[in-house]
């Protein structure tokens, strides 16, 4: 039987950088709002290129489906992800491409114009880097976190304009300090995104009563999925079973 291809399309290529360091490069990803995958299928991922709307195809197996409608997800680990294979993922993903100019009507193109910005914002002073994570926009502060990594955890997580993706990412870090862990533990809106949830509950550094805080802030049948998932660290499913009783 032919494997059923899903269709990953990703709007910037700031963002494709994002989700290659959050999800690609460590073998996998998430996909929020998809569903009728079942566990353990068998399917090819098709990532597209945002900038030249190129392909390349990763044959991958579903390990977690949840939720349902738009509360929907579904995680994929990659069949193989050697050395080679994450290398030449890794070119397709940071390779400089030239996309078309639509009204050109020729083969003439034109930069990407996340390069220069990536030129700009390598350059910024520590004042500046404060500036731009408290009143840049998304593609800035996505290429800010690229660029400076921990040195703008703090400033981005205190932004009010911070999108729940961003802290997602940003949740995620293994490397995460345990201050900015209980940042993102604290904040009550933050705890009612699936997605926060569960980068929060994959990091190896969350402690136990981290650990609590979130898993009362899902609903039950998330919590009954966590108890079962290989995908999190035994202290996780500890507790999400004590929570169930």
């Amino acid at each position: 039987m032919e494997k059923r291809q899903i269709l990953l399309e990703i709007g910037s290529l700031a963002e494709l950088a994002a989700e290659f360091e959050k999800n690609l490069s460590k073998g996998g990803t998430f996909i929020k709002g998809l569903a009728g995958h079942p566990v353990n299928e068998e399917c090819d991922l098709v990532l597209v290129h945002p900038v030249d709307r190129s392909k390349t195809t990763l044959p991958c197996r579903v390990v977690l489906a949840v939720g349902e409608g738009e509360n929907a997800g579904t995680g994929l680990v990659f069949a193989t992800f050697d050395a080679e294979a994450r290398e030449t993922l890794k070119r397709f993903v940071t390779d400089e491409r030239k996309a078309p100019d639509p009204g050109s009507g020729t083969s003439e193109v034109q930069l990407d114009p996340g390069v220069e910005l990536q030129k700009n914002i390598k350059h910024l002073s520590s004042a500046q880097r404060f500036q731009l994570a408290h009143g840049g926009d998304l593609t800035e502060r996505i290429q800010l976190e690229r660029m400076f990594g921990s040195l703008v955890w703090e400033d981005l997580l205190r932004n009010p304009k911070l999108t729940q993706g961003e802290v997602a990412r940003i949740a995620r870090k293994g490397n995460l300090p345990r201050p900015l862990l209980d940042l993102i533990v604290s904040n009550a809106g933050w705890l009612t995104n699936g997605e926060i949830r569960r980068a929060l509950l994959s990091n190896p550094r969350i402690d136990r009563t981290q650990i609590g805080k979130v898993l009362r802030a899902a609903p039950q049948r998330e919590v009954r999925d966590i108890a079962k998932q290989n995908l999190y660290p035994p202290a996780v499913r500890r507790e999400a079973g004590k929570l169930l009783g």
